[in-house]
């Protein structure tokens, strides 16, 4: 049967599982989703990006890449921005199917491979379960990836180098981490050095000047950051009290769970096999992607989650080479009648050791969406205050409350910019978690209103708090889940 059409199955397929996920639920998982939301219609609405932000802060000016953004903005001409959110990203993310299969086709010629690559992929834990319902810019960073990596293994046909460039430079303006690819195609060139591989002048001048462009973009653009925060930049400010929600220690075995066994192990296999016994320059850059996202990730210089869906696609696309070299050698074997049944056994542990944990992770995802409950608390306290009220949350919480109250927050988590975060960040946990009330604190920042929810309670490991009995706080809702009091004795 034609493999155009197993490659339309698959996608198909993982479209579905997708969707099925995604439309459990009105919400999105995640407040950076409706970061993301107000980006979206804002743009639509003024055809600019909100980079004025007067809700974030207290009020505030920063940068951020704006093409994801735009891309969503340009969809939601057509249809509502929640369909938006749950429709178009979860199409993109679909892409990566094609993508591995053109990579392993490319380096196998081999499309058998190349399909059964693509099935792993599209259901790659990680991957399925964090882009689902997030709007996540992985959904369009990691295919766009992909696609550059395979244009650069045929960057000697006409016009490659172009396509490469091209898509490198929508990379750096939708996500910071297209320099896990750039860092993973500058190791391919000292990988492919160092093992005596040959590499072409066009493949070298285009990674070399990638890199060097994208590193003067980023200079430029974040210029005045990296001046205010120098190196913290790189983490993008964050807070060393929270440092570690963010950048992740690495548990070996649940990432290899999230990848999926059957594709650790055998792209494990291919790169012993490949480094100490053969030379192949499409295998490399595989590789180089591999060590890339392995070594920032120890470095924790990229988020575990991004980190892993690199390190993960990785291993897919050498799993595709690993399934090539098995029917190479039991072609050549007595035993090649039983190819076919060996390769369905293969794909019957990738299913019986991914899939189940891939639809665990993507419903517990979807179960992690903003409650209901949450949602018309935060509507009433849109009706209940003022436009320039000020009003305190934990900082995961921040972008709800900007969306869905249009309230200004005290934190929330874009932390580039502001200069006093480890203090801000001290003063909103000791509004949640003081035994006397912190008059000094709440009239610094001019706070209105303490929002205080079972999410406060988590962050902040509290049942209550203490002082909200004073007479200066008067409760003004309850849901069960959701409490919000008015602070009314500012100075």
């Amino acid at each position: 049967m034609d493999k155009r059409f197993w490659l339309g199955l698959i996608f198909l397929l993982a479209l579905s599982v997708r969707l099925f996920f995604a439309f459990q639920t009105e919400s999105f998982t995640g407040d950076e989703a409706y970061f993301t939301l107000r980006q979206v219609e804002h743009i639509r609405d003024t055809g600019y990006p909100l980079f004025d932000d007067p809700l974030s802060a207290g009020g505030r000016h920063y940068l951020f890449l704006p093409l994801w953004h735009y891309v969503l903005a340009f969809f939601s001409i057509f249809m509502p921005v929640a369909m938006v959110g749950k429709l178009v990203p979860n199409i993109f993310a679909c892409l990566s199917i094609p993508a591995v299969f053109l990579i392993v086709k490319r380096m196998t010629k081999d499309e058998t491979a190349g399909i059964l690559a693509a099935m792993v992929g599209a259901f790659m834990p990680i991957y399925l379960s964090s882009t689902l319902n997030s709007i996540s810019p992985y959904s369009l960073s990691l295919p766009l990836s992909l696609f550059a990596i395979y244009i650069l293994m045929g960057i000697n046909i006409r016009k490659s180098p172009n396509y490469f460039i091209l898509l490198v430079a929508l990379l750096l303006l939708l996500d910071s981490t297209v320099y896990i690819v750039l860092i993973a195609f500058l190791l391919y060139l000292v990988l492919a050095a160092a093992q005596g591989v040959p590499v072409g002048k066009a493949e070298t001048e285009v990674i070399l000047f990638s890199a060097f462009a994208s590193l003067w973009f980023y200079l430029v653009l974040f210029k005045q950051s990296l001046i205010e925060h120098g190196p913290s930049f790189i983490w993008s400010n964050i807070p060393d009290e929270i440092f570690n929600l963010y950048f992740h220690d690495v548990n070996v075995l649940q990432a290899i769970y999230l990848m999926g066994l059957v594709p650790v192990l055998a792209g494990l296999f291919i790169m012993v096999v490949y480094v100490f016994r053969r030379t192949k320059k499409a295998v490399y850059i595989s590789a180089a992607l591999f060590f890339s996202s392995s070594i920032l990730i120890w470095l924790k210089l990229a988020r575990l989650e991004a980190g892993l869906i690199f390190l993960g696609f990785s291993l897919c696309i050498l799993f595709g080479e690993f399934v090539h070299i098995l029917q190479d050698y039991l072609d050549k074997s007595k035993i090649s009648a039983m190819k076919s049944s060996l390769l369905a056994i293969i794909m019957l542990l990738f299913v019986i050791t991914s899939v189940p944990g891939a639809l665990m992770y993507s419903q517990t995802h979807v179960q992690n969406s903003i409650g209901e409950l949450e949602v018309l608390a935060m509507r009433n306290l849109a009706l209940m205050s003022s436009p320039g009220d000020l009003v305190v949350v934990p900082p995961d919480q921040g972008y709800y409350i900007q969306y869905f109250s249009g309230r200004s927050t005290l934190l929330d988590q874009n932390f580039i910019g502001i200069d006093d975060i480890e203090k801000r960040l001290r003063d909103v946990r000791l509004i949640y978690t003081s035994a006397v009330t912190p008059w000094d604190i709440l009239n610094q920042y001019g706070v209105d209103w303490i929002y205080f929810s079972e999410d406060a309670i988590r962050y902040y490991n509290i049942t209550h708090i203490s002082y909200l009995e004073n007479r200066c706080f008067r409760k003004r809702y309850d849901n069960g889940a959701v409490q919000i009091y008015y602070y009314r004795c500012k100075r």
